[in-house]
């Protein structure tokens, strides 16, 4: 249900992803909250993600259709048509997981009701999990981000023979940009409390120590040559503990609805 795509990120803050509902509404909600049909949401959801990337692929020369015509959901298109029908997938790749986190939503706020009613301790346990969670999601996205941002800076940029200063100032001011949002990851990491479950998964004793010590240095003008060669070998392991979080703290926050939920159904 919940591998392969995100589940906080469409929000700003943990807060936005739950309504109040009150427990009697929870309670009605609890015996449906996955029914049968999800598992055909998510393969159409998987399908269509794959049929975008056929198209972009065929778009951008990285493949050939098969046989002499493009086709499209049984029709005959041209290639100037094959961004309308990128569009058309894009749409409705959009109207599944705009279905999928109306379920989210459904799936949050019942489990929140439900653990209220457990009492203080419980809500304010599943509700920094489900901090914990967003927090893991929206900073390896924004990692992954910046990273990407720099590289395809420096392809445009190293495409030509020579670069000009100006070009090297835009390089640098990507490579910046990753180096403060990894920097900032390694400031915040002590403050963040993984919880023992999650610990557990990730077999490690704090997040602080999974992190490690930034060492990294600040790129200069000076230094960005020797900076962009090793700067991978800085981003993967903060991206792969990222990564790893993000799953600790997935299934940390699944294993306290299922509890949650055994006993409201018990």
């Amino acid at each position: 249900m919940y591998l392969g795509r995100a589940v906080t990120r469409s929000q700003h803050t943990a807060e936005q992803l739950f309504d109040r509902i009150s427990a009697s509404e929870a309670a009605a909600a609890l015996p449906t909250l996955y029914p049968e049909s999800l598992s055909g949401t998510l393969e159409r959801l998987d399908a269509l993600r794959h049929e975008k990337a056929a198209l972009e692929a065929v778009q951008h020369g990285i493949a050939k259709s098969e046989g002499p015509r493009l086709e499209h959901r049984g029709k005959a298109i041209r290639k100037r048509d094959l961004v309308g029908a990128i569009g058309e997938v894009a749409r409705d790749i959009a109207a599944v997981e705009q279905a999928l986190e109306a379920h989210d939503r459904r799936c949050r706020s019942t489990l929140r009701a439900l653990a209220s009613v457990l009492g203080p301790e419980w809500e304010a346990g599943w509700l920094a999990q489900l901090r914990l969670l967003h927090y893991a999601e929206h900073v390896e996205a924004n990692l992954v981000d910046l990273q990407s941002a720099m590289l395809n800076t420096l392809a445009m940029v190293t495409a030509k023979r020579k670069t000009n200063e100006a070009e090297a100032q835009r390089v640098l001011a990507n490579a910046s940009a990753l180096f403060t949002g990894m920097a900032e990851i390694a400031k915040d990491a002590p403050g963040i409390q993984a919880g023992p479950v999650a610990l557990a998964l990730m077999g490690r004793e704090s997040w602080a120590a999974m992190v490690g010590e930034f060492e990294f240095g600040y790129p200069t003008r000076e230094n960005i040559n020797e900076w962009l060669r090793v700067s991978d070998s800085w981003v993967r392991p903060m991206a792969r503990a990222l990564g790893s979080l993000r799953r600790a703290a997935l299934d940390q926050l699944l294993d306290t609805e299922a509890r949650v939920a055994g006993v409201a159904l018990s």
